[in-house]
């Protein structure tokens, strides 16, 4: 076996120069072939574009990070708006190469290092939203680069100089989309099973409670690493408009769930009768009186709850609350956290099942969106054949042990059972959501099946 802390004798310069120039060049003739390399606005798109970078009040009420905007900025400033899919699909596909690079450093041979590096390059997420202007592939990308950061990490025996830079693209990841919050306990999940396995795989001596506990310990320190400058973001917050917390968001997606799962009389009767819950039962009526085919949707149902979540979350749930608080982001997040906790309160086994039903989805949902993509579709269709005439050739692959793979694995499962959990807890797992947590999945299969 080889050791995964030694690059490959035959690793230069020109190897990744080469690996740079395959996955940008493959990233951007998919996206010239596809036609996908025109930029394309979403309803989201606004909000980044104005992000009030004039006024620290409006900084700390807006409902978005600072992140993204911040990365307009300055492209609207030095080459324009009509480059903007070409540096997202460039950061990306740099994105895959570290992760391609990281992995050859662990061991794992050019192929199969490669063959990851484009399943990243050219996922789910990558095609579905390079030409996009909202934060999905910049912040996927910036989740790459937090896992090939921690791979560095263990590889350098947790190395506290070799942890700055897991720090510095997990707060980034953060800063662009707030739902890689979940990076924080992810890379102490990750992390401490990644020392783990590098003791057995490098020294393999017996593992016994004290090495766990340093492992642990290292790996959560990291991840304080991370929570520190967004809690330093949460206090300024906190002392500038009086809410701690990183954004006066959040809570309306949750209760485009929370009011599903109870009827109007039972919102009233737990709510108390608040002036919310009657602006939210009034807009809900309009809503199906102007949408009569929604409402035939089975009430409770997974796939009832996510079709009408984003349509009650901002044509009843928000607009509900800004009747009450009209232009106060703020005061409108508190009555709507203070509606979903007494929601969850009385009702927890309701929410639990949510929480069941949306983590089957979001398994199932990964999985055919990438049977669907029509790249890895056509990557199984030709590994199955080849299989199939191995077999019959009297050729079975040998099973893999190469440190590398099983460190992707670590990567990939954690990932998406970390990151989809975070993301159940308030949203369904739509499939901007779900393929995102699922980035390094096909990566490990094509790492797995190449070598």
């Amino acid at each position: 076996m080889r050791s995964p802390v030694k690059m490959e004798t035959n690793e230069t310069e020109s190897h990744w120069l080469r690996d740079w120039a395959v996955l940008v060049g493959a990233v951007i003739l998919f996206a010239i072939f596809t036609q996908r390399y025109r930029l394309v606005m979403v309803n989201d798109s606004l909000s980044y574009l104005i992000y009030p970078f004039g006024s620290i009040d409006a900084m700390m009420r807006s409902t978005r990070t600072p992140g993204y905007p911040a990365f307009l900025w300055v492209v609207l400033r030095t080459f324009g708006m009509s480059v903007i899919p070409f540096l997202q699909m460039l950061l990306h596909a740099t994105s895959a190469w570290w992760m391609t690079k990281e992995l050859k450093a662990w061991g794992l041979a050019g192929r199969p290092a490669l063959a990851a590096g484009l399943a990243i390059a050219l996922g789910c997420t990558a095609i579905d939203n390079e030409a996009i202007l909202s934060t999905d592939l910049l912040g996927a990308s910036a989740g790459v680069c937090t896992a090939a950061a921690l791979l560095a990490w263990v590889r350098s025996g947790a190395s506290f100089r070799v942890g700055i830079p897991v720090v510095l693209f997990g707060f980034v990841a953060i800063a662009i989309r707030p739902a890689y919050l979940s990076l924080i306990p992810w890379v102490t999940v990750a992390g401490t099973l990644l020392l783990i396995y590098h003791h057995r795989s490098t020294v393999g001596e017996a593992i016994n409670r004290r090495h766990v506990f340093g492992w642990v310990t290292k790996s959560a320190a990291v991840s304080i690493g991370i929570l520190t400058p967004v809690f330093i973001w949460m206090a300024a917050r906190g002392i500038a408009v009086a809410d701690f917390g990183v954004l006066p968001f959040g809570h309306q997606n949750l209760a485009g769930l929370t009011v599903q799962i109870v009827s109007d009389g039972e919102l009233l009767a737990v709510t108390n009768n608040s002036e919310l819950a009657k602006q939210i039962i009034n807009l809900k009526k309009s809503y199906h009186d102007d949408r009569p085919s929604i409402s035939r949707g089975t009430d409770g149902s997974t796939m009832t709850l996510e079709s009408r979540w984003d349509d009650y979350v901002w044509l009843v749930i928000v607009p509900a609350a800004d009747r009450i608080y009209p232009k106060d982001s703020i005061k409108s997040h508190r009555e709507i956290a203070l509606m979903n906790k007494l929601i969850i309160a009385r009702y927890p086994l309701r929410y639990a099942r949510w929480i069941g039903l949306a983590m089957r989805r979001a398994c199932w949902g990964t999985a055919a969106n990438m049977v669907m993509h029509p790249l890895f579709l056509v990557c199984l269709m030709v590994a199955i054949a080849v299989h199939l005439t191995r077999m019959m050739r009297g050729k079975i692959f040998a099973a893999s042990t190469d440190p590398a793979i099983a460190a992707l694995f670590i990567i990939a499962a954690t990932y998406f059972f970390v990151n989809v959990g975070f993301v159940v807890l308030t949203s369904p797992p739509l499939g901007r959501f779900a393929d995102a947590c699922a980035i390094f999945v096909p990566a490990w299969i094509a790492a797995r099946w190449v070598h």
